[in-house]
């Protein structure tokens, strides 16, 4: 039986951990029977990995203890945490950090090249605090790019969708999702977002067809969404804001591992649907609704079991469809989007219950989680594609 080990004191060596695994170096030399008995890839991949998701994606990784990176450099936490943050932007796009601060960096040998180990989330949207900078004041997304470049890339989303410049392609072919409702885990509030997380440990949920090639397995979704009901989707559709826009994350296990997909410009796939405030609310979103009073603050996360995705479909499977990007820091442009022409309705009333989430933690003033939107960024010369006439 594993022991539970303090999570502050043990990051490190979760991230160790996955950086043997990464190597494929698991040996009996190292002492990790608090996280795994046996330490086999397997073992480390379907039990440590997931624990250590779990950690990052809900922001409690404090203080950068020490993160080891790849190749031996490691990072030991800088007073300023934006500082901090560049470094570890610089080493995340290949480059080096230069730093005055005596022992921020430490190449174990000469010529070590300082790439970070990725485990499924981008350590160098956390700061020293377990904050990211979305979540610092003055720093919005017309500021991202000062610490990930990326989001000032030609091929950035969302984007607003005009008609007429819409080009028709007739050899786009239908898609399709084939969801297993036992792939669903649970639903959390990371302070960002609300998201649903699915087992994608190999292909029981995936998305077909359409611009695609092969099938990409669902990992999760989530939402944006705004203050008010006349604002909050991503993409705008001839002038028009949607109350909401849901997202369903998809990859391409020809990659790897997500982290290898992050990394392709075929690696990963995204369904939009918009959602609309209407007199017809569609029931199928009260599965996720209702499970917004055990999720309230940051952090809270609560199982969510026997769900499956595709209810949420509008009858419509139009799409557009072009190439583009995360819409949230680092902003890689990864991403081949399917926004589906007919949004789903919602009432009032639903939207008032995701406004209800905060994106504070529980013993932390209620700050209201709202307007988690990118405004749309610069099309630059790229053509959007649809299913329709």
């Amino acid at each position: 039986m594993r022991k539970s080990v303090p999570r502050s004191r043990n990051v490190q060596k979760l991230t160790e951990l996955l950086l043997c695994v990464q190597q494929d170096q698991i040996t009996g030399k190292l002492k990790y029977e608090d996280f795994c008995s046996p330490c086999t890839k397997e073992n480390v991949l379907d039990n440590v990995k997931p624990k250590f998701d779990r950690i990052a994606r809900n922001g409690l990784i404090r203080g950068w203890q020490r993160l080891a990176l790849h190749n031996g450099v490691v990072l030991q936490a800088m007073r300023d945490p934006f500082r901090q943050t560049q470094c570890l932007s610089a080493l995340l796009n290949g480059g080096s950090c230069e730093s005055s601060e005596a022992g921020a960096l430490k190449p174990a040998r000469p010529g070590s090249s300082p790439k970070i180990i990725r485990a499924d989330f981008t350590p160098a949207t956390l700061l020293a605090d377990g904050k990211t900078v979305q979540d610092e004041p003055g720093w919005g997304p017309d500021r991202w790019h000062e610490n990930y470049p990326m989001a000032k890339g030609d091929k950035q989303s969302p984007i607003e969708i005009n008609s007429k410049d819409v080009r028709h392609d007739a050899s786009l072919a239908p898609w399709h999702a084939s969801y297993d409702p036992g792939a669903a885990k649970t639903i959390l509030n990371n302070g960002r977002t609300c998201r649903v997380v699915f087992d994608d440990t190999f292909d029981r949920s995936v998305l077909r067809g359409g611009p695609l090639t092969g099938a990409y397995r669902l990992r999760q979704l989530h939402l944006h969404w705004g203050s008010s009901d006349d604002h909050g989707s991503e993409h705008v559709i001839d002038g028009v804001k949607y109350a909401a826009e849901l997202h369903m994350v998809h990859w391409n296990p020809k990659h790897g591992n997500f982290a290898g997909a992050l990394k392709q410009p075929d690696g990963v796939a995204v369904v939009g649907i918009l959602l609309k405030v209407g007199k017809t609310p569609k029931p199928e979103m009260k599965r996720i609704l209702e499970e917004i009073d055990n999720i309230k603050t940051k952090g809270k996360e609560a199982p969510f079991q026997h769900f499956d995705p595709s209810i949420l479909f509008p009858k419509s499977r139009d799409y557009w469809t072009y190439h583009g990007s995360f819409t949230t820091p680092p902003c890689e442009e990864c991403i081949t989007w399917i926004l589906l022409r007919e949004p789903i309705e919602v009432s009032s009333d639903q939207m008032a219950k995701l406004r209800s989430l905060s994106k504070n933690g529980e013993n932390e003033p209620v700050n209201p989680l709202v307007d988690n939107w990118r405004p749309p960024q610069p099309v630059k010369g790229r053509i959007v594609r649809a299913s329709f006439k």
